[in-house]
């Protein structure tokens, strides 16, 4: 009976899941129009510049490490090796915050280089400009997107599925919310340049990244402290 109970439980949280990714990824769908008449054809190319550097950036600052945290976590709790849960958490965590933080100084310092090899020595020294600003702001999501992964990674492997689909939708839609609602604010109420829209979408991420990261700290809580005490006994 525990047996069946316990392929339920996986079963509902392995649709919980992915329920969550389909939701995110439609919520995705919804901003690139607006976004679009915000900012202008035009200014579109920086957006994919961006961000084709931005998911290559991540997959460094990670590099599979929360996943092993995900896995090591639920094995470690099945085997109520509870020290052997909070070490993984402990180590996974600073590893990623170390090579995120590695990642992002060498954005930083390569960022007007970066700029003008993706442009073009010949383009417009504005539009430089304009992208190595886009790259001093990308660094704070490669500092604070993987630090969500390894948190959200700890839930999982504490079969918290349901917290990790939901934090998945809840920072997608606060991106989307924040990529219409501030670029509409800025570029067409107080009349900003509207390459502001570009810099307010890849903001977007890290203040996404923020709020999801304080909900599923503030909701894995009481987990955290219940295999604390359970370390300690």
């Amino acid at each position: 009976m525990n047996k069946e109970k316990m392929k339920s439980s996986l079963l509902i949280g392995a649709l919980t899941s992915s329920f969550g990714i389909f939701i995110s990824k439609l919520l995705g769908l919804f901003y690139y129009s607006p976004l679009s008449s915000i900012a202008g054809e035009s200014n579109m190319a920086f957006y994919s510049i961006v961000y084709t550097y931005y998911d290559l950036l991540l997959q460094i600052s990670q590099a599979g490490i929360p996943f092993a945290i995900a896995a090591l976590v639920a094995k470690y709790y099945a085997k109520d090796d509870y020290k052997g849960v909070l070490l993984v958490k402990k180590l996974g965590t600073s590893i990623v915050m170390a090579l995120s933080f590695v990642v992002a100084i060498v954005l930083l310092m390569i960022a007007e280089p970066l700029a003008r090899q993706s442009l073009g020595h010949s383009a417009p020294l504005e539009d430089i400009n304009n992208l190595k600003i886009m790259f001093n702001i990308l660094t704070i999501a490669v500092i604070i997107v993987p630090l969500l992964s390894s948190v959200r990674a700890y839930a999982q492997g504490l079969k918290r599925l349901d917290l990790y689909a939901s934090s998945q939708v809840l920072e997608q839609f606060v991106r989307v919310f924040s990529i219409i609602f501030f670029g509409y604010l800025f570029v067409v109420i107080l009349r900003f340049k509207n390459i502001w829209a570009i810099f307010i979408a890849i903001a977007a991420a890290s203040i996404g990244a923020v709020v999801a990261l304080i909900f599923t700290k503030v909701l894995t809580k009481n987990d955290e402290k219940h295999v604390e005490v359970l370390a300690v006994k």
